[in-house]
């Protein structure tokens, strides 16, 4: 079975905490710990869905951005402080499935 991680400070990390995702990867987003943690959590199949903060992803290099947005084993789900991270996650769900779940 896959897991849900998530990646990100202990702010954005502690809700899912307490939500009950077990596998949560505290970095310091302003370093290269977060480079190389998203770097590990995509190459590990043990993980079937990826979280992290729209600001965070926008600090990492264009080529793990790449690989995060076509991704589809990890589905990595980009949350925003605003609505455009729906969108994203919208289009994410209609690639993996194959069906868009908000189409009326």
């Amino acid at each position: 079975m896959s897991e849900i991680a998530v990646i990100g400070d202990e702010e954005f990390t502690i809700g899912f905490r307490l939500a009950g995702v077990r596998r949560i990867i505290n970095v310091d987003v302003s370093s290269s710990e977060l480079v190389s943690k998203t770097q590990e959590a995509l190459d590990n199949d043990s993980i079937g869905i990826l979280v992290l903060l729209r600001d965070d992803v926008n600090k990492l290099p264009v080529r793990v951005r790449d690989k995060l947005e076509n991704s589809v084993q990890p589905v990595c789900v980009v949350l925003s402080k605003d609505s455009a991270g729906e969108d994203d996650l919208r289009r994410k769900v209609k690639k993996s499935i194959g069906l868009d779940v908000w189409d009326k």
